[in-house]
């Protein structure tokens, strides 16, 4: 008799799970979820262009990609310039128009 009882409920916990992945299936998407917009692409030819950014699903990733790598380098050069400056004490800090301290009465 217990064995009946435990039979019912696997198989009312499997028909269950087997409803929720058909709904899931012949659904559009989860009904609990939406479908993420960023990673989604328009096949309308007349749909704005997506905006540039990091998140973007944009066809011109390669192109930012490159962008950011030739800004990096930029940086990177600009970088060593400085620091050779500084090893080398070719910089020179000038003090002009310095305020002359207020005594206290």
């Amino acid at each position: 008799m217990r064995h009946d009882s435990y039979l019912k409920v696997l198989l009312t916990v499997t028909a269950c799970l087997l409803s929720v992945d058909l709904w899931t299936r012949l659904a559009d998407g989860p009904m609990l979820a939406s479908q993420v917009q960023a990673q989604s692409r328009s096949t309308n030819p007349n749909a704005r262009k997506p905006m540039r950014g990091v998140g973007t699903a944009s066809t011109d990733s390669v192109m930012q990609r490159k962008e950011i790598i030739d800004l990096l380098k930029a940086m990177q050069a600009e970088m060593v310039g400085l620091r050779s400056d500084l090893k080398h004490m070719t910089i020179k800090v000038e003090v002009a128009n310095l305020p002359t301290k207020k005594t206290r009465p």
